[in-house]
C-alpha cells in the first residue's frame, strides 16, 4: 500500500482522496461542497479561507476536478476542548477540604 509523502498538505490529501473514490460525479461534488475541518488548528486565523482557496486552486487545475466548487465549512468549537476548559477553569476554585470536595464534585454534575 503506498502511503502519502509528509510533504503532502491537506488540500492536496483531500482532492487525491475524493478523485480515487470509486462514485459518480454528483456525490464527489457533494463531498467537495462539504468539507469540514475539525480540531484546534482549524481554527487558526484564516486557516479555512486558505484551505478553501488551495482546494479550488487544485480542483481548478485538475481536468477530473476542474467542475466541483469545494467550500470549506466554518469550524464549530471542538465540545471536548470546551468540557476541558471548563473543567479547568472550575478545579482553580475547588474546595481544598475534603469534606468541601464531595459536595464541589456534584455541584459540577
Amino acid at each position: 500500500e503506498e502511503r502519502p509523502s509528509p510533504s503532502v498538505g491537506l488540500p492536496q490529501l483531500v482532492c487525491e482522496s475524493v478523485r480515487s473514490l470509486d462514485c459518480g460525479s454528483d456525490v464527489k461534488g457533494e463531498l467537495f461542497a462539504n468539507v469540514a475541518l475539525a480540531g484546534g488548528s482549524a481554527n487558526f486565523p484564516g486557516m479555512r479561507q486558505r484551505f478553501a482557496s488551495e482546494l479550488a486552486s487544485l480542483c481548478r487545475g485538475d481536468a477530473q476536478l476542474a467542475s466541483f466548487h469545494p467550500s470549506v465549512l466554518t469550524p464549530l468549537p471542538e465540545p471536548a476542548w470546551h468540557g476541558g476548559s471548563v473543567l479547568g477553569c472550575a478545579m482553580s476554585q475547588r474546595p481544598h477540604s475534603g469534606s468541601e470536595a464531595g459536595t464541589w464534585a456534584m455541584h459540577l454534575l
